[in-house]
């Protein structure tokens, strides 16, 4: 489960989406607006996924240095 705070806008799309009978729900409305951004947006998430990657390779390389 995930909480988060949504502006009137984009809390009014969703509505819509539900009345509509898009999506049955709230929660399954904002479920599927978030994965069609994360795949509009691919690209950048992948750059994420690279830094992200780095960030641990390097902390893990400086907590092996502290104890060495």
């Amino acid at each position: 489960m995930l909480t988060c705070r949504i502006d009137d806008r984009d809390l009014a799309v969703i509505d819509a989406l539900v009345e509509a009978g898009i999506r049955p729900t709230r929660s399954a409305a904002a479920a599927w607006l978030i994965h069609a951004g994360i795949g509009a947006n691919q690209p950048l998430v992948d750059k994420v996924y690279a830094a992200l990657t780095e960030i641990r390779r390097l902390r893990d390389e400086v907590q092996r240095a502290d104890y060495a």
